[in-house]
């Protein structure tokens, strides 16, 4: 499904060490390299488990309580997405033309660990019920099916 002809975190790695010019500038900035070092094994991780799970592969990110899941473009076939969520539903995604960067797109922005299964415990809950209802008022809001008074007099939680 996937291979690893290259990391690009191993890429990024070299070029700020050719930048640097200096083993000690580098040695300075050991945090700098330490991050390259984990999003390079977290990028080698995520697509082993990609390429044994396939679409719906979901990574947590690791400082907040939010999600993405893998999966192909099914607005622009031929692409590819990470959807992101958390524990009031879905609320952005990312295209992209391959896995690779859509693994990439989503280590840069956080989402390092895999963790399959939270996407269907989460969706299964009453806040992700609500958080989908609200959701659907602003798809309408956004297109013109209701107005801002409909809006927020809808938008508040049900009892």
């Amino acid at each position: 499904m996937c291979s690893i002809e290259s990391n690009p975190y191993i890429d990024r790695l070299q070029a700020f060490q050719d930048m640097a010019h200096s083993p000690s500038l580098t040695a300075n900035c050991q945090d700098v390299v330490d991050a390259f070092h984990r999003d390079a094994q977290a990028y080698e991780a995520i697509l082993a488990a990609f390429t044994e799970t396939g679409y719906g592969l979901t990574l947590r990110n690791d400082t907040t309580n939010q999600w993405t899941v893998i999966l192909e473009d099914m607005s622009e076939p031929g692409r590819f997405r990470h959807q992101t969520f958390d524990q009031r539903g879905f609320f952005g995604h990312h295209t992209m033309d391959s896995i690779e960067e859509v693994i990439e797109d989503a280590i840069d922005l956080g989402y390092r660990t895999v963790d399959n299964g939270r996407l269907e415990e989460l969706c299964m809950t009453e806040e992700w019920a609500e958080g989908s209802r609200v959701g659907a008022l602003i798809q309408q809001l956004n297109s013109g099916q209701i107005n801002w008074n409909q809006f927020a007099s809808q938008s508040s939680p049900t009892p």
